[in-house]
């Protein structure tokens, strides 16, 4: 047996210096058959794993150990370290692999009859594993692991280095396995540490960089750090180690400085929103949502800003209110437009944001809008305001405008509409600029005026709408009323009325409303300098209010002064008289007069609004209270009100308070009972 093992030995030393092409591999197979089948595979085993380990810690002590030194005294020369392991881990691999061809009847018939034994090309890869990387003589693994790191290191800072070494280094410990645990010595012997130290260099780098740049060059540089990161896993390390890396950066270099990112003074995330830098904004929301707390410390930002933009649009609305209150006159219907514009405007920019750069995000959108609805009910005025701006656009910037532009105009608003808590009071005021549009003919366009109110069908309902749709048929009935009336006549009778008036100078031909007329025709019988009050003409035309002063302002306030107002200004209040105007001179025979837009309340009339609504607000609480109890037949009292809140949040948000007056209305009523012995829950009564 002696004679054969020799024989064996003698062919992996001469596979080991590069002689193969001299072996008799029949014989040498002979060989090894032999002292298996006269049961030395034991011997055979132990003598070809104690040869090959010998020869391992040769080749390391004269290939390996005396390139160690050039890494303690240049760390650039770590390369030659590299590839001394590289070129002796190929050569071992060559090797292995005749080595195995020579023993397969070892590895067949004695090997894989032992449970655990690796075969003869695995037990080479353990060898080598044991005696050259962790070698216990010498720091070849320490080394090995400096030099690596040191690479990575060079090249994240802008050096060139070799990668083709590295890659050949780290494809050797991925194809060696640590036996205990399972896995390649690649995540024990390297790709903790390299996690560990890459930890420690992103958290340094970060500090430094979010000192020295604005946050769209430190967000470039990270997203720069990312891409190279993944690079590098795939081209030279291994892709497992590509989430794990991809987690420390994102860890070290964005969740660590959320907040710092957002608030910086210089493009801060409030600059660049005010800039509409939206590349950056992209950029940005795409590192943020890499990190836990990253979309949401963006949404606050960005809601935050939205409700600082919003309050100070509400101030300045609200400065200018009063100031104009002050010099004795109501706001201004500018003051409204204007204000609905800025908020359009501001939704404009956000809904380019949304899109572009927070790539349509749902729960951005919800906190984008939840910022919109917050500041919008914060000003009082917003229903009046809003429709008060779809009153003018209806009455005269549609006009010229294509059916697309319309609609998206309508859609704009609508979505404003859609963040008003109280849609009752705006349905109040749409109903009652809707029905001066209509009865005055001032609206541009039927089909634009249908086209909102099918939006706001689409928002609140058809009860929402059934009163403003009446009002085109109550109109559509008046037409045909007035067609058979000229047809009767067999003349043309204008929607305004055309009077004579004599003045000193001369006369002339006015075209004036039919309030206008009313009004008019009170001053015939009256010598000129008589004068009416504000209380007679009221009493004697029974116009409401509101159109009875805005036909006096056209009158007395316009540019044709028909009637003259004492005392002068431009607001008609309840204490003012009236008296024609006898000396009024115009060059033009005929004149048109036309009806004073319609304008932002007064407190007075603002308060008979809100007055008529708190009315309506009750008759709907006690309708859905009814409601309720007559399907629930008996239901205690934070249900109730609870269900009720339901059902009325769609028109306008009830205080429970409200609901609790209106259910004791309904007691009182006998509508309601409290149920015997307990006086939280009520019954309904048929």
């Amino acid at each position: 047996m002696n004679a054969n093992w020799n024989t064996i030995a003698n062919a992996i030393t001469a596979i080991h210096e590069k002689r193969a092409n001299t072996l008799s591999y029949e014989e040498v197979y002979r060989c090894g058959y032999n002292m298996v089948v006269h049961k030395q595979g034991s011997r055979l085993y132990s003598n070809v794993r104690d040869f090959i380990s010998e020869q391992l810690e040769s080749d390391a002590e004269k290939n390996i150990v005396p390139v160690l030194s050039l890494v303690d005294t240049s760390p650039s020369e770590g390369a030659q370290v590299l590839k001394a392991i590289q070129k002796m881990w190929q050569h071992h691999t060559t090797c292995m692999l005749m080595i195995s061809t020579i023993l397969v009847h070892m590895d067949r018939n004695y090997v894989q009859q032992i449970i655990g034994l690796p075969v003869t090309f695995d037990l080479g890869l353990d060898l080598f594993r044991d005696t050259v990387i962790r070698s216990p003589k010498y720091p070849i693994q320490a080394h090995l692991q400096m030099v690596l790191l040191n690479q990575i290191t060079m090249e994240r800072k802008g050096d060139v280095i070799d990668r083709s070494a590295v890659k050949s280094c780290t494809e050797m410990l991925l194809e060696i396995r640590d036996m205990e645990r399972k896995e390649p010595i690649y995540v024990a012997d390297f790709e903790e540490l390299f996690l560990e130290t890459s930890r420690e260099f992103y958290r340094v780098e970060s500090e430094d960089l979010v000192r020295k740049f604005d946050p769209p060059e430190y967000m470039q540089k990270v997203e720069n750090r990312l891409e190279e990161e993944q690079l590098r896993c795939s081209y030279y390390l291994s892709e497992r180690t590509e989430p794990k890396i991809r987690s420390i950066v994102e860890l070290e270099m964005i969740a660590r400085h959320l907040r710092t990112i957002v608030e910086m003074e210089n493009w801060g995330l409030k600059q660049l929103l005010v800039n509409d830098r939206v590349k950056d904004l992209d950029r940005m929301y795409r590192l943020f949502c890499r990190v836990p707390d990253g979309p949401n410390e963006l949404k606050t930002g960005v809601s935050v800003y939205i409700r600082e933009c919003g309050k100070s649009i509400n101030d300045n609305v609200k400065a200018a209110a009063t100031d104009s209150t002050d010099k004795g006159a109501s706001p201004s219907l500018a003051l409204a437009l204007r204000w609905v514009q800025e908020v359009l405007d501001l939704k404009d920019k956000f809904d380019v944001i949304l899109v572009v750069a927070f790539a349509k995000d749902k729960s951005f959108d919800t906190a984008i809008n939840s910022a919109f609805e917050s500041f919008i009910n914060l000003n009082p005025k917003a229903p009046e305001f809003m429709s008060l701006f779809v009153d003018n656009k209806l009455k005269k910037d549609f006009k010229g405008k294509s059916d697309d532009e319309v609609d998206t105009i309508l859609n704009k608003t609508t979505t404003l509409f859609r963040f008003l808590s109280e849609k009752d009071v705006f349905e109040r005021y749409y109903k009652q600029h809707l029905s001066n549009r209509l009865l005055l003919g001032k609206s541009q366009s039927d089909e634009a005026e249908r086209g909102m109110i099918s939006k706001l069908k689409i928002e609140c309902g058809y009860q929402f709408t059934s009163k403003l749709e009446g009002m085109f048929t109550d109109m559509r009935l008046a037409q045909d009323t007035m067609g058979s009336f000229r047809e009767f006549l067999d003349v043309a009778v204008e929607g305004n009325v055309d009077l004579r008036a004599s003045f000193n100078a001369k006369k002339h031909d006015l075209n004036v409303s039919t309030m206008a007329a009313v009004v008019l025709l009170l001053f015939n019988d009256l010598s000129d300098d008589e004068p009416l009050s504000y209380p007679t003409i009221e009493e004697e035309t029974g116009l409401p209010a509101e159109n009875l002063k805005r036909t006096l302002q056209s009158l007395a306030c316009g540019k044709y002064k028909i009637l003259v107002k004492e005392p002068r200004s431009r607001d008609v209040e309840d204490t003012d008289s009236f008296r024609f105007n006898a000396s009024f001179t115009e060059k033009l025979s005929r004149i048109k007069i036309q009806t004073i837009a319609s304008k932002v309340e007064t407190a007075t009339e603002l308060k008979e609004t809100q007055e008529k609504v708190d009315d309506a607000r009750k008759h709907m609480a006690e309708a859905a209270i009814v409601r309720v109890m007559k399907n629930r037949k008996s239901l205690d009292h934070n249900n109730l009100v609870a269900e009720v809140i339901t059902q009325l949040q769609g028109r306008f948000n009830p205080p429970p308070s409200m609901i609790k007056k209106r259910i004791e209305a309904l007691i009182d009523r006998e509508y309601l009972e409290r149920a015997p012995g307990d006086r939280t829950v009520y019954n309904y009564l048929a």
